[in-house]
């Protein structure tokens, strides 16, 4: 299974697997290898490339999801293998992440982890500093509903955009580098039922990634949108 993928220029498309070893498709080849980022004895699952070409991995011990036992980390390397740091605990040492499940970075040093704190995907968005990894806000959603985060991406413009394809009424959540909530929108209004996962291009399109019910028949459907920010 493939719990992640990235997208390293000069190197090649990395992904996330059973192993505690990330694969790698070479750019211009059709073979997987072993790639130099491991995560010892550890599941990895998402990964993610900062703009300053580090690598952001986030890993679990081997067993089950919930509740949370063993490791729960996000890992920064280079893009020699090495590991600059693992955030795994708060100032107070308590756990950070019950299932890291999303990563984003912003210019600024902040680092966003979606993190699913229940079996049914509720969840929460941690945002880290880079440097020392103390915590720069904790973002719940909307109080008055389950926040169920799917995907995240950062924005030209730094901005950090969550999917939420629970929620009826909204479902992008569209936080400041910060953390801080800048406004909803709820892409129901343009024709995008349930938003999952989110990409821009090189050219600066965004990508949204829909997704369907189970055993609804359904198949997903990719939307390109024109996005401008001000």
């Amino acid at each position: 299974m493939v719990y992640g993928l990235a997208f390293v220029p000069g190197h090649g498309l990395l992904l996330s697997t059973d192993g505690d070893t990330l694969k790698i498709i070479p750019e211009n080849s059709e073979e997987i290898l072993d790639s130099r980022f491991a995560v010892d004895s550890l599941e990895p699952k998402c990964i993610h490339v900062t703009k300053d070409n580090k690598l952001a991995i986030s890993a679990i011990s081997k067993g089950p999801l919930y509740p949370a036992s063993g490791q729960r980390v996000v890992i920064l390397m280079d893009m020699e293998g090495n590991k600059h740091s693992t955030f795994e605990f708060d100032n107070k040492m308590e756990r950070l992440f019950t299932y890291p499940w999303g990563i984003a970075s912003t210019t600024n040093g902040h680092v966003f982890i979606l993190d699913r704190t229940e079996c049914n995907c509720d969840g929460r968005l941690v945002v880290l500093n880079r440097e020392d990894g103390s915590v720069i806000d904790i973002y719940n959603g909307r109080g008055k509903r389950n926040f169920v985060p799917r995907g995240i991406v950062a924005t030209k413009a730094d901005n950090v955009i969550i999917t939420d394809c629970d929620d009826p009424e909204v479902s992008l959540h569209i936080l400041n580098n910060f953390g801080k909530l800048m406004s909803y929108y709820n892409t129901r209004d343009i024709g995008i039922q349930n938003p999952f996962s989110m990409t821009f291009s090189a050219t600066g399109k965004f990508y949204i990634g829909g997704t369907t019910w189970r055993d609804s028949g359904e198949k997903a459907q990719l939307f390109e949108i024109d996005m401008i920010e001000t």
